[in-house]
């Protein structure tokens, strides 16, 4: 039972299936299912329920996933500990960030944290607040950059980052002044409703009685802001407090009254085996914020 197809079975289970397992691992889909097939007649157990599409973990495989889990994560300890010339600095870091962060302060972080610690290796995945909570809590994650939780869960600790302003996105050539303007004249590009940042914004616009026309609901923020740039609408958004090589001249005007602003930071859990590597990312964040 190699460390190897433990690693792949937990990757399985955080991927929810055999293709984004081998990419994850590096492998191939067969090889990764060869693996799999090689673990279970070494038990003499069945792992997966293979008449599912994708094939699903049985009772018996989430149980093994449980104790892999914690196998592999003291092995990356040791590998750690015995890497030389770390001081610790070493292994993989399983991060997920919002998709706001991620043309902004997400690569210029990572490629700083590659700068200082050449032995961390970061795996990132991309998500809502809400769902990369719940997966740092599983401990598929080992943090998530996310916006400010209502409640922070006991067994978590989230450390702040940065605030950035929300404003109203426009495009160059608008002439209204105010947010209120700018939404009576203008359709409405919104932002995905799931996100937490999205809360405050519809409460604000219920709160001040503005019923904008909307004319389109998106996912990415680059994809939002492209939108705003040739002149299809309008949207409310997070001034990212890192903005990318090249943002878009697009107009940003305060929204709400007062302006409303949002904070995002580093989610962990109070046990993270990996806290170190963390901490050391969350203090690249940091610096990059307040820069």
């Amino acid at each position: 039972m190699g460390i190897r197809n433990l690693r792949t079975l937990v990757a399985v289970a955080d991927r929810g299936s055999f293709a984004a397992a081998a990419r994850a691992v590096g492998l191939t889909q067969s090889a990764v299912s060869m693996q799999l097939r090689g673990l279970e007649d070494e038990l003499r157990i069945k792992l997966f329920d293979r008449h599912r599409r994708p094939p699903a973990l049985n009772d018996h495989g989430k149980q093994l996933v449980r104790r892999a889990r914690e196998i592999v994560q003291l092995y990356e300890r040791m590998a750690e500990a015995t890497a030389p010339d770390t001081d610790g600095m070493a292994g993989l870091l399983e991060v997920g960030a919002v998709p706001t962060a991620l043309s902004g302060i997400v690569p210029r972080a990572l490629a700083g944290l590659q700068r200082i610690h050449p032995h961390i290796a970061v795996n990132l995945v991309n998500g809502m607040s809400g769902e990369l909570v719940q997966r740092v809590e599983r401990g598929e994650l080992d943090a998530a950059l996310i916006s400010e939780p209502n409640h922070v869960p006991a067994d978590l600790v989230w450390r702040p980052v940065a605030t950035e302003k929300i404003a109203v996105a426009a495009p160059p050539h608008s002439a209204e002044k105010t947010d209120r303007e700018l939404l009576a004249a203008w359709p409405y590009i919104r932002y995905n409703r799931r996100a937490w940042v999205a809360r405050p914004i519809q409460q604000s616009l219920r709160a001040r009685g503005i019923r904008p026309r909307q004319a389109m609901e998106l996912d990415s923020i680059e994809s939002i802001l492209l939108m705003v740039y040739y002149g299809l609408g309008i949207a409310i958004v997070p001034q990212r407090c890192v903005e990318g090589p090249h943002p878009l001249p697009v107009r940003y005007v305060p929204f709400g009254e007062p302006p409303l602003e949002r904070r995002i930071g580093l989610i962990e859990r109070s046990d993270n085996p990996k806290s170190n590597l963390a901490q050391a990312l969350h203090a690249v964040f940091t610096s990059l914020a307040t820069a």
